[in-house]
């Protein structure tokens, strides 16, 4: 008599994940067969995680452009001796002025807390000719004690020279201080009958241009720019030479791109001209056109200010000797 595979209702459990466990089944010959224990299934193996691929670049640049951009916007990736390597801001333009003398003239903008001789916390006290800023009359040097206030030096200043600070009814101008100069107000503290009061009238009105700093003044003359560099060479067309036109760079010409609203630089056209005849002197050896690119970067972001004068805007001298010496100086004009 042949019996029939047993099924999981009338088999027996083994705990310990060793499956069905079922009695000896019978095969056609009579013989009696056990069972067979049923394989685990193998662990899934988790896959190793992709390695990238060398950037080819850096085994053998020709130009910076081969090095593509860095990922920190502080450095640059500049291609020197066939190597990429990374430059900070500091060894970009020391190299770049080494390169183009030109650019080692140009003023970096400065901000107001990183000027190094107002403390960087407390009080300091300035002096500037009065007609530069609300008041009327004769040339003179008031001084004004400043404070910092939200990363601007903020004073009040009378409406009439001479008002003692928090004079009641009397009005106070809000003079502000930090990348240009503007004025608030006027304003007051008023005192009456029923008590103390304020009172605001008037806007803001602003004085002058952009901050230009030196050791002894915070000179609001300067008009912003952003350089623009090209090959500043006077090419000459020879129309019976080879090659016509030489095609080398020895100079570099900056432009001024002013970042004023009411201030503008003119811009020159680049000079050339022609012959016809003479000798076919070689052509100068390209000292920058290769160099071009990189001077470029090395402007790029970078904020200059361009001095207008003292007459352009207020001059908040350190000392009064030194504001003294400018109003002389002024008339004797």
């Amino acid at each position: 008599m042949r019996t029939t595979p047993c099924s999981p209702t009338t088999a027996s459990i083994l705990i310990a994940g060793l499956g069905w466990a079922c009695t000896p089944r019978y095969v056609p010959t009579g013989s009696a067969t056990q069972p067979q224990p049923v394989a685990a299934a193998p662990a899934a193996v988790e896959p190793a995680p992709p390695v990238a691929a060398p950037d080819p670049s850096w085994d053998d640049c020709r130009l910076d452009v081969d090095c593509g951009l860095s990922e920190d916007p502080s450095e640059f990736a500049v291609c020197e001796a066939s190597e990429c390597v990374r430059w900070d801001v500091a060894t970009m333009w020391s190299w770049a002025t080494q390169h183009a003398p030109v650019l080692a003239d140009l003023r970096a903008a400065t901000a107001l807390e990183d000027v190094p001789w107002i403390p960087e916390s407390g009080g300091v006290r300035l002096f500037v000719d009065a007609r530069r800023l609300i008041w009327a009359g004769k040339a003179r040097c008031v001084p004004i004690d400043f404070a910092w206030h939200e990363g601007s030096l903020v004073a009040d200043i009378p409406e009439r020279l001479g008002t003692k600070p928090g004079t009641k009814n009397a009005w106070f101008y809000t003079l502000q201080l930090s990348g240009g100069v503007s004025v608030l107000g006027p304003g007051r503290i008023t005192k009456g009958p029923e008590g103390e009061g304020a009172e605001a009238i008037g806007e803001l009105q602003t004085f002058g241009h952009s901050l230009l700093v030196d050791d002894r003044a915070l000179r609001y003359t300067g008009a912003r720019f952003a350089a623009e560099l090209e090959c500043g060479d006077f090419k000459v067309e020879r129309t019976h030479c080879e090659p016509r036109t030489c095609p080398g760079c020895t100079t570099i010409a900056v432009h001024k791109r002013s970042l004023e609203p009411r201030a503008g630089f003119g811009r020159a056209a680049r000079a050339t001209g022609r012959t016809t005849g003479g000798p076919c002197e070689p052509c100068p050896p390209d000292t920058l056109g290769p160099h071009l690119p990189r001077l470029k970067s090395a402007v790029v972001g970078r904020v200059f200010v361009e001095d207008l004068g003292d007459d352009a805007g207020p001059v908040f001298h350190r000392k009064q000797k030194d504001c003294v010496a400018a109003l002389k100086k002024k008339r004797r004009r």
